[in-house]
Parts: structure tokens; sequence; C-alpha cells
């Protein structure tokens, strides 16, 4: 599989008009999960991510499992393909989907807080202009069968 190849064709189709990403309790967007300790990242690099393959966290496995498979976290993959946050964040839009109260909480104190790309991902959403970020509140799905993230 080449992933980049989704990066490719995003330039060569002139950016994105309008990126849609859930939001997760650790503050991942679109599981761009906060980085390990172990990983090397500053503000600027994790703001440039391309689409890559990510691990995702215990936090995150947890919440889908209980919105994608019914509990079972078995059945939760250890890993993802996200889109990278150069992309979200160039988007000329950017809706965040809050179905949940929690997200609300996790997204405002994002928004509040500083830029801290280790600890709240979507606090990178503070660079954006304000006209380009939009909020969806309300459920994603009624089918408890379809994640939520």
């Amino acid at each position: 599989m080449d992933i980049g190849a989704v990066d490719r064709a995003i330039r060569r189709w002139g950016g994105v008009d309008v990126a849609f990403a859930g939001i997760g309790l650790n503050g991942h967007v679109a599981f761009n999960e906060p980085p390990a300790a172990s990983e090397c990242w500053t503000d600027e690099s994790f703001a440039r991510s391309p689409t890559r393959v990510v691990k995702l966290a215990e936090t995150t496995k947890a919440t889908n499992s209980i919105f994608g498979t019914g509990g079972d976290l078995g059945r939760v993959p250890d890993f993802a393909v996200t889109i990278g946050m150069k992309e979200i964040l160039g988007a000329r839009r950017v809706h965040v989907f809050l179905d949940w109260r929690w997200q609300r909480f996790v997204f405002r104190r994002a928004l509040l807080g500083p830029v801290a790309y280790g600890q709240n991902t979507q606090s990178n959403f503070k660079c954006q202009p304000p006209e380009n970020l939009r909020t969806c509140a309300g459920k994603a799905s009624s089918n408890p069968s379809v994640g939520v993230d």
C-alpha cells in the first residue's frame, strides 16, 4: 500500500476543500494521536505530519470498542491510517464532529489552552482562521454498530 499516494493526490487536486474530523478523549484528531514520550516531534513537525499509519492509543481503542464493536476490544485494530495534520490544517474549512458531551469538553480545553501537540493535538486548530473552523454537534449515527471517532 502506498500511503504517500493520498498526499500526492491531494496536492494534485489543489488541496483539501473540507476536512471532516472526529476527536478523541486524549485530544487526537482523525487518529493523529498525541505522540508518545519516545517519539521525537516538535509542534511544527507534528503540524506538518503527512498521511501515515499510526498506532492507536489505548484510550482510542477503548472508546472505539464501546461505540464501534459493542465493547469487544479485541475487534479494534492496533493501527490505523490517518490523514495527516498537514492536510487537515491546510484545508480550506475544517468540520469537527462533537457528537458526545465529553468531546465538547475536550475540544473547548484545546481551544482555550496552549498549542501543545504532545498533550492535545486539537490545540493545533488555534492556528486556523476562525472562519475556517466549524463544529458539528449531534449524533453521527443512530446506529450503535457504527463507530464514532
